[in-house]
């Protein structure tokens, strides 16, 4: 489901625009950026299937009670990670990430 940057409220005036993950020493932390700055925003497990040593996780990223979008990963920190980062490259709120890309296979 394609991402729309009109829905969704955030509480910032201004875009997030943090540097390149190159540039620094730890990654940013995405989740935590979305949960303190879109006003509404909210992570749901939609189902965990498969044997334990190679569970898939699928989440979902609400915003005002509006899927914004879903993914499935082999952790639920890991898809919402990807979430959290596609949500906020399309509000232009962060840079590309090219690490990021990569895990959502952009």
């Amino acid at each position: 489901m394609p991402m729309d940057s009109t829905k969704g409220g955030s509480s910032l005036n201004s875009p997030l625009i943090l540097p390149d993950a190159q540039t620094v020493s730890s990654p940013p932390d995405y989740i935590q950026l979305v949960h303190n700055h879109v006003k509404g925003s909210s992570f749901e497990t939609l189902s965990t299937t498969g044997p334990a040593s190679r569970q898939v996780h699928t989440v979902r990223l609400l915003v005002n009670e509006v899927e914004q979008n879903r993914t499935s990963a082999g952790s639920v920190v890991k898809a919402k990670k990807i979430l959290a980062y596609l949500y906020l490259r399309s509000l232009e709120w962060v840079e590309k990430d090219s690490a990021m890309d990569a895990m959502a296979k952009l």
